[in-house]
């Protein structure tokens, strides 16, 4: 069994002889590397052991199978991509062929959409000049319009797929940035002077694919934006005038910006991101025209507005001139009062703002200064310059400008007085009372280097009536040659404008005054405070003789008025006496407000006037306390000016009205109205306003003699060309004379006779006539005594002998006022006419005369007259 199992043993495992193949077990590799060692008995992995056949493979076939592989991958990869690139630039290229090809005018009226600006803030002006804004808008940018993706419904199937994925890589892109240099604004009519430089910070802009579209309210999708933007305007106000009239003409604003370099880049600035590098946009020397080009555009697309309507003024691309500043400001009020130091000014005014309805401008506050324009003499030449002499410095608050009116106040003070300053001042004053535009300059202190703009202070309607109640007192005649000189008392009430709350001293008048026989007729239109026949006293003129002791002689109207028959005008300034007038509105009337004004009167020498109602009412029979429209007068004065000798010049062609006017006073039960007309000049000094010597007038130099409190030789402010009217009756007034004419006789004769004074009555009524000027209490110089039932006239010199008054100097005027009268009534004069004796007349005439000492004189006899004039 052993021998058996042994060979069966041997039959289940064979000898190894150590040249069969390995038996294959569960650790056997199932590949073998090439680069396995050569088959051994030692390796039993070996190729040579393996049971499974293999191909003999030399390692630099498997190299060079290895590479090919690797270049077949590599080039499969190249291709694709650059199919894709290829793909991508051929879509990239699509998509930007468009908008390469438009204008970049075109492509922004395309793509950009505004709405606004919304607001503007001025923020600050500096002292170079560049203002700061802070502009408020709406904007968007429509890139699926400006690269053509924005779908169409009749675009095919590829063209809507193309749009598709422009859209897609829009929204994946989200938004770019700009940067732009400082952009220049120069007008079409002359590119070479830039009318500002704007410069904007960097800022980024959305962008929309597809924005809704159709309805006012589709706008929703623009995205608000706030810029502070840095404006500098140019100084050339020419160039701003000749765009502002260019504009005006063509009804909207035209001009072009010159960008001088745009960069756009992808996503936000200066992050280094796919977007930036996906869109990087660099553009030179782009010039866009800025203007709309029709009313009917599209709101969405309306980036620059037209002019608008402004009401009161023509529409603008109508033909009409471009409107002055003074047609856009409109002076409501204005108030000056005294202070101790200056004189204290506000103002309010209305404005026309030239801004579409949904703009609002806000302004800081603006302080200005006020130059009134004065012509000074350059050297000895004889030529002039203009300088602008500063006047006033005013600050308005900060304010939003709204469409289309804007209330705008202003309030400050008056400058202190430079050498020019009260020339111009009284220049302006003159013009303004006188009813006349007056000439201004403006200047902000916060653009100095802006040439003052010009304005002018509109003239007030209706003219203020700054003399009132103006009237002759006691005006009385009396000749010196061949001359007529006339004496009395100028006195008139001076009422400041309502608004002007100020205390004056008026210390000088100059009256130039037209005497009327009766009333002043009212002419058709109102006269020129200047000359009514020639423009040539200009403004230019009255300011360049403001320095002149007196000013220039008021021309006599051409034609001359009706009924006018003399001239009256001072060679000098007079003395003036000045008190504040009481309040006479109607709601202060009263027995005691009667009395204070009475008393005002007397102190100026004038207390007639109350009596004789002249200052009730004015000529067109309102009451004088409140102005013809109910308004209520400013501060009054009274003022009360003496003047002595003052040439009574009859007008060329007028002496019959003389003559009519003389019979009235001489021979008339009632006396006769003189009314007169003309302009005045008058010293006044301001309380509050400093005078050049340093010192301020006040209370104090009210009822002075005109020399006040100043330095010697300032006359304070001149106020020239003020009209005036009134009128004053011209009747019988002297002191009480008895029944023969010697008691006058017997008082003293001046070395002049100075006055003619009418005696009316009978012997017996012994009627007693207040004088009208209560200085001059003397009797008169030649008496008229008229008698009844006999209507016999008596006129006598004084004087205590026949010859002691100088009838070389009564003579010709009596005998002047005798022909005139003579002639007007059909009368005759008999006897001797200067120094004859009465033995030639009538025998009853000589003894009527010596009964009353008359030596000498005219014997006069008419139809209902008899009277003898002693010379």
């Amino acid at each position: 069994m052993t021998t058996a199992a042994a060979v069966q043993d041997s039959d289940q495992h064979p000898l190894d002889k150590g040249k069969a193949r390995a038996r294959p077990t569960e650790r056997t590799p199932l590949l073998t590397s090439p680069l396995s060692p050569a088959p051994s008995s030692s390796n039993p992995l070996s190729p040579a052991l393996s049971p499974y056949p293999t191909d003999p493979e030399s390692p630099t076939t498997h190299r060079r199978r290895v590479r090919t592989k690797l270049l077949t991958v590599f080039l499969l990869t190249l291709a694709t991509t650059s199919a894709i690139a290829l793909l991508l630039t051929t879509l990239a290229w699509s998509y930007a062929a468009e908008p390469a090809r438009a204008a970049p005018d075109i492509l922004l009226s395309r793509a950009l959409v505004t709405r606004g600006p919304d607001s503007i803030d001025v923020l600050n002006v500096t002292s170079d000049g560049d203002i700061w804004v802070l502009v408020s808008a709406r904007v968007g940018l429509d890139a699926g319009a400006a690269i053509g993706v924005a779908p169409d419904e009749a675009d095919g199937l590829a063209r809507a797929a193309w749009k598709t994925i422009g859209r897609w890589g829009i929204k994946r892109l989200d938004h770019v940035s700009v940067r732009l240099s400082p952009i220049d604004i120069v007008p079409p009519s002359s590119p070479e002077t830039p009318l500002a430089s704007v410069h904007l910070p960097p800022f980024h802009l959305p962008l929309t694919p597809d924005p809704p579209r159709g309805s006012h309210s589709a706008l929703s999708w623009l995205t608000p934006l706030a810029l502070p933007v840095r404006i500098r305007p140019s100084q050339n106000t020419t160039a701003w005038l000749a765009f502002a009239r260019a504009a005006w003409a063509d009804g909207h604003l035209a001009a072009t910006a010159r960008v001088p370099a745009l960069h756009l880049r992808g996503g936000t600035l200066g992050d280094a991101t796919w977007r930036s590098a996906l869109l990087r946009l660099d553009r030179a020397s782009l010039a866009l025209a800025l203007r709309h080009k029709s009313a009917a555009d599209p709101p969405r697309r309306a980036a620059f507005l037209l002019v608008p309507p402004l009401p009161g003024l023509p529409p603008a691309g109508s033909g009409a001139p471009l409107p002055a500043l003074t047609d856009l400001v409109e002076l409501q009020s204005f108030t000056v009062t005294s202070s101790p130091a200056t004189l204290a000014l506000s103002a309010s005014a209305r404005v026309l703002t030239p801004l579409p309805p949904e703009i609002a401008l806000t302004i800081p506050a603006l302080p200005f200064t006020v130059h009134l324009p004065l012509p000074l003499p350059n050297g000895t030449n004889g030529t002039t310059h203009t300088a602008l002499v500063p006047l006033a410095a005013l600050t308005t608050p900060p304010t939003t400008l709204i469409s289309p009116h804007t209330p705008l106040p202003a309030t400050g003070h008056l400058l202190p007085p430079t050498p020019h300053s009260t020339r111009a001042l009284s220049a302006l004053l003159s013009r303004f009372l006188a009813g006349r535009p007056a000439p201004l300059a403006l200047r902000t202190s916060l653009l100095p280097a802006l040439a003052p703009v010009p304005f002018a202070l509109p003239a007030p309607v209706p003219r203020p009536r700054v003399l009132r109640d103006v009237a002759l007192r006691g005006m009385r005649l009396r000749a010196a040659g061949t001359d007529v000189l006339a004496s009395g008392r100028v006195c008139a009430r001076v009422v400041l404008p309502r608004g002007v709350h100020v205390r004056i001293a008026v210390h000088g008048v100059l009256p130039d005054v037209l005497v009327f026989d009766g009333a002043v007729p009212q002419p058709d239109a109102p006269p020129d405070a200047r000359s009514s026949n020639s423009d040539s006293d200009s403004e230019s003129d009255l300011e360049s003789r403001a320095g002149t002791p007196l000013p220039p002689p008021h021309p006599l109207p051409d034609p001359l008025p009706p009924r006018a028959f003399a001239h009256i005008r001072p060679d000098a300034w007079l003395n003036a006496t000045s008190v504040s007038a009481p309040p006479r509105s109607r709601s202060s009337r009263g027995p005691r407000s009667g009395r204070r004004y009475s008393a005002a009167l007397a102190a100026v020498g004038c207390e007639g006037d109350e009596e004789d109602g002249a200052g009730d009412r004015d000529q067109d029979g309102e009451d004088d306390g409140e102005d013809g429209d109910g308004e209520e007068e400013g501060e009054a004065t009274l003022v009360g000016a003496r003047f002595v000798d003052v040439p009574l010049v009859v007008l060329p062609g007028r002496e019959r009205e003389f003559s009519s006017f003389v019979g009235k006073v001489i021979f008339g039960s009632q006396g006769a109205l003189a009314g007169v007309r003309g302009v005045a000049g008058v010293l006044v000094r301001i309380e509050g306003m400093p005078l050049r010597g340093g010192t301020h007038p006040g209370a104090g130099d009210e009822g002075g003699d005109g020399d006040g409190d100043g330095e010697d030789g300032d006359a304070g402010m001149r106020l020239e060309g003020l009209p005036f009217e009134g009128e004053d009756d011209v009747a019988a007034c002297a002191v009480y004379v008895p029944r023969t004419v010697r008691a006058v006789k017997a008082a003293d004769c001046p070395a002049l006779p100075s006055s003619i004074d009418i005696i009316e009555g009978t012997p017996d009524a012994r009627s007693i006539h207040r004088p009208s000027d209560p200085v001059e209490r003397e009797p008169p110089a030649l008496a008229i005594h008229a008698q009844t039932p006999r209507q016999r006239l008596v006129l006598a010199a004084r004087g205590p002998e026949p010859h002691s008054c100088r009838r070389t100097d009564v003579g010709p005027f009596v005998e002047r006022v005798l022909s005139f009268f003579l002639s007007k009534h059909g009368a005759s004069a008999r006897g001797g006419s200067r120094g004859r004796r009465w033995g030639t007349l009538e025998e009853k005439e000589a003894k009527e005369a010596a009964r009353h000492g008359i030596e000498e004189g005219i014997a006069v006899r008419g139809a209902d007259a008899h009277a003898l004039l002693a010379l």
